[in-house]
């Protein structure tokens, strides 16, 4: 323990017990006192078990069991919470099963996977204090449906992007005709909703760069899944060649109808008496 000016107080080794407790921090001037602050550092044991989702699993068991140690004078368990986009939400409803630190989420879905806290406050003399334990769910990745095709006019950027579910996040990996794809100035990847690598970006898109795309997701659980997506490169003019092709049809019939009617009219000059 180093107690530094200014109030400012440094624990080292904070795994060990002989730090929990509660710290008092008084601000004096002179012989009076002005102002008095609390910390509170409590220590809990805790055990963790948690669930890995397989399809069609009838139910998923997360479960965190905590025990005070030292300076706790109670504990109670407040409930189970998930975040979802940063957001917490407390669990609720016929789909869960939420007792002291336990959780048991029925007919659970991929989607479901991430993270659970069970939340515990606990109590001393001075303060009350919020515990969140965190739980995963895990799950193999699935990628989701990309469409068969996409088309994109020569020299715009194009993107494309491979959405995961699974716990946790992905790494995604590219191919390109059956082949790694080699990244270049071109050729970018970024993270999108968490998982790595999952949007590839191609900078002013020509021609060579048609084909067959593939993504793959893996992250450490169960299976890799995949998806397959035709890029099209289209020609910022090909609007043009109807009316072109329509203009070419149009003077090549009058080309042949003035032809036609310049021999028409020799074989009538033909079989036409001439005048004496």
């Amino acid at each position: 323990m180093v107690v530094h000016p200014l109030g400012k107080l440094k624990l080292e080794a904070m795994s060990k017990l002989h730090n929990v407790g509660t710290y008092l921090c008084e601000l004096a001037k002179g012989n009076v006192q002005q102002e008095q602050l609390y910390l509170s550092i409590v220590g809990v044991d805790v055990h963790k078990s948690s669930s890995v989702f397989e399809y069609e699993m009838e139910s998923a068991t997360l479960e965190c069991k905590i025990t005070p140690i030292k300076s706790i004078i109670t504990s109670a368990f407040e409930g189970w919470y998930y975040d979802q986009n940063s957001t917490e939400i407390m669990l609720s409803g016929d789909n869960f099963i939420t007792t002291n630190g336990k959780l048991v989420i029925k007919d659970p879905r991929r989607i479901d996977s991430g993270i659970y806290s069970a939340r515990f406050n606990l109590n001393n003399e001075n303060t009350k204090i919020v515990y969140n334990c965190q739980v995963p769910l895990k799950a193999s990745p699935l990628v989701l449906n990309l469409p068969r095709s996409i088309s994109y006019f020569m020299d715009n950027d194009a993107n494309i992007t491979c959405m995961v579910l699974g716990y946790p996040m992905s790494t995604v990996t590219w191919t390109f005709e059956d082949r790694e794809l080699q990244l270049s100035n071109r050729y970018l990847l970024s993270d999108i909703g968490g998982n790595k690598n999952n949007r590839l970006t191609i900078l002013k898109v020509k021609y060579s760069d048609r084909g067959t795309y593939n993504c793959t997701a893996s992250n450490g659980i169960g299976f890799t899944s995949s998806k397959v997506i035709l890029l099209r490169v289209r020609d910022p003019f090909e609007w043009l060649y109807p009316l072109v092709g329509l203009i070419i049809e149009v003077v090549v019939v009058g080309i042949i109808v003035i032809i036609c009617a310049r021999k028409e009219r020799r074989r009538l000059e033909e079989i036409t008496p001439k005048k004496k």
